[in-house]
């Protein structure tokens, strides 16, 4: 019972750090000029992110070292930070590549 408690308490550590990355993103004035103009708010997000799949890694360790006694609903809860972590991860990669392509082939963005 209390290894469920402090996985659901890593649970929750993840979903706030997740969460408040896209609240800072959101809420951080834009600095700077031309190409790097809000810049610092990018920053801001990828730090949370990054205390986001720390906290999503734990989770998932946390849950396959419990022993069989844990209930499916918590191991598999467990496993969903790393997911949505990852995916998010995969996103950025793929936005940063597209703009280097854009870049690159001087394309205009619409």
């Amino acid at each position: 019972m209390a290894s469920t408690k402090v996985i659901l308490g890593i649970f929750l550590i993840w979903l706030l750090l997740f969460l408040w990355s896209f609240v800072e993103f959101a809420t951080t004035e834009a600095e700077g000029y031309g190409f790097v103009h809000g810049v610092n708010r990018l920053g801001g997000f990828l730090a949370w992110q990054v205390g986001a799949v720390i906290a999503a890694a734990l989770a998932f360790t946390a849950g396959r070292l419990q022993p069989d006694g844990l209930s499916r609903g918590v191991r598999r809860l467990t496993t969903l930070p790393l997911y949505f972590s990852a995916a998010l991860w995969v996103l950025i990669v793929i936005a940063g590549i597209t703009l280097f392509l854009i870049d690159r082939t001087d394309m205009p963005i619409k």
